[in-house]
């Protein structure tokens, strides 16, 4: 599709194409947008959102979302889980909280885009680098921390997330320059 794209730190005024863009992703399957809508205006102040932007014949849709958690607020179950038994974080890092693109705009690049410019963004506010943790079976997902340098750390088993569906992670760290 035509048009532009451009990035940004997501506003309020985002949430309801968020919301429908998250339920697109899979993201929250089962729940109706007005519970996405609810939880992201809860998560929205604890969280970092970045969204890609299309814009053509003057109206603009949100195709991309990037979840950040910085590791100086809490962090959540699974952020948790993954580095009770590690060593303590470094508080200098961000945490990927989750990436996903528009059905309809995928293989155009955007996730790796998005990844560079909240690295980008990251940088500005004075981080000085990312934990990524992803389904070992995300295969796009692992293409894309491979093509902007991130580094596997390790791989565990998490039965504790979600019981009714033990998998295996990877987690991958990169540090800024």
């Amino acid at each position: 599709m035509f048009g532009m794209l451009h990035f940004r730190p997501a506003k309020s005024k985002d949430i309801p194409g968020l919301a429908i863009l998250m339920a697109a992703c899979g993201l929250y399957k089962g729940k109706k947008n007005d519970w996405i809508y609810d939880r992201l205006e809860t998560l929205f102040s604890e969280k970092i959102f970045l969204v890609a932007l299309k814009t053509y014949f003057f109206k603009t849709r949100v195709v991309g979302y990037y979840v950040i958690t910085t590791l100086k607020t809490n962090l959540d179950k699974a952020e948790q889980y993954m580095h009770a038994e590690d060593k303590p974080l470094n508080k200098d890092y961000a945490y990927s909280g989750g990436i996903g693109t528009d059905p309809e705009f995928r293989g155009q690049n955007i996730g790796t885009r998005m990844k560079l410019f909240a690295e980008r963004y990251l940088r500005q506010k004075g981080f000085k680098g990312m934990y990524v943790d992803i389904f070992v079976n995300n295969e796009s997902s692992i293409r894309i921390q491979e093509k902007t340098g991130f580094k596997e750390l390790c791989r565990y088993f998490d039965a504790k997330h979600r019981p009714e569906h033990p998998h295996i992670n990877v987690v991958f760290m990169k540090k800024f320059n």
